[in-house]
């Protein structure tokens, strides 16, 4: 593959902690605003929304939001928009807290159809 770095980025976002409707209201236009800051095409992200439960004391807990970025790293400050642009969407479908964690991807450990970057 011969592709620049910033070809090469597929942005993952995982979410879970909301209900699975109120993660598609989240994703409308986002795309766009996250490629702006992360300085790739809205089409590369992928959105997944997964089903989860949290617990507390043996008792079933409304638990947080959990947004999980993984992608080839950015600077800190693509990090805080990105993470201010989550909790500011966030908030307007949501009350709980809204946790945003970025897990940076190596090339060489990031395979697309059994080739790595």
């Amino acid at each position: 593959l011969n592709k620049s770095k910033k070809e090469k980025d597929m942005p993952h976002i995982r979410i879970r902690g909301i209900e699975r409707a109120k993660v598609k209201e989240l994703t409308i236009g986002l795309s766009e605003e996250l490629g702006t800051i992360a300085e790739c095409p809205a089409d590369w992200f992928t959105f997944e929304h997964i089903e989860t439960s949290f617990f507390y004391d043996g008792k079933d807990d409304e638990g947080l939001v959990f947004i999980e970025v993984l992608w080839f790293d950015r600077d800190s400050e693509a990090r805080d928009k990105i993470a201010a642009l989550f909790t500011e969407k966030g908030k307007k479908i949501t009350d709980k807290i809204v946790t945003i964690v970025f897990i940076p991807l190596k090339e060489n450990m990031y395979y697309e159809d059994g080739v790595h970057f």
